[in-house]
């Protein structure tokens, strides 16, 4: 009797120590599925980038249900240029309001146009050879389908910036296909 009960007893402790390998083998494996669950629920930058361009591009939209996600180009490093700095563009619209034409030879205004035009000339040069290009976060070409003015669904192109932390879309220019 006392080797049956020596003999249960090892094998009792055998199979409990099975148990607890098989106990931490499944532990492991539930880590490492909890592990990739989490970080596969982190967005991508193109994602951040796309859900920024969206929540800022559809307040602005007629009718932002029929916005229609396209594609997008890879995220690209952005550095401020004069083709999109806002207060060159500004400068150079004011200059094409200014411009003398030859019917303006024979109005009262003529010379204060023709000063303000050239004073604007001038401005916009200074401007040019004081500008400096600057890192200013990402840039991506992102297509999408929206209504036009007249109702009708068109593709745009849409040339946009965002900061470096991607948490806020900086400006963005829109072109019609």
């Amino acid at each position: 009797f006392y080797y049956n009960i020596k003999e249960g007893y090892q094998r009792y402790s055998g199979m409990n120590q099975k148990n607890n390998n098989m106990a931490i083998k499944t532990h492991h494996i539930l880590l490492v599925m909890l592990a990739l669950t989490l970080f596969s629920c982190a967005k991508s930058p193109e994602e951040k980038a796309r859900t920024l361009f969206e929540e800022s591009i559809k307040p602005r939209m007629g009718n932002p249900d029929l916005y229609e996600y396209m594609q997008m180009t890879d995220l690209d490093s952005a550095y401020s240029s004069l083709s999109i700095d806002r207060n060159y563009l500004a400068l150079e619209d004011s200059l094409k309001k200014n411009k003398t034409t030859i019917f303006d030879a024979f109005s009262k205004n003529y010379k204060a146009k023709e000063k303000k035009e050239k004073a604007l000339e001038q401005e916009i040069k200074d401007y040019e050879d004081s500008f400096v290009p600057q890192y200013i976060g990402w840039h991506s070409i992102i297509e999408f389908r929206a209504e036009n003015l007249f109702g009708g669904r068109q593709i745009y192109k849409a040339d946009v910036y965002f900061n470096d932390e991607l948490t806020k879309c900086l400006d963005w220019f829109v072109e019609a296909e």
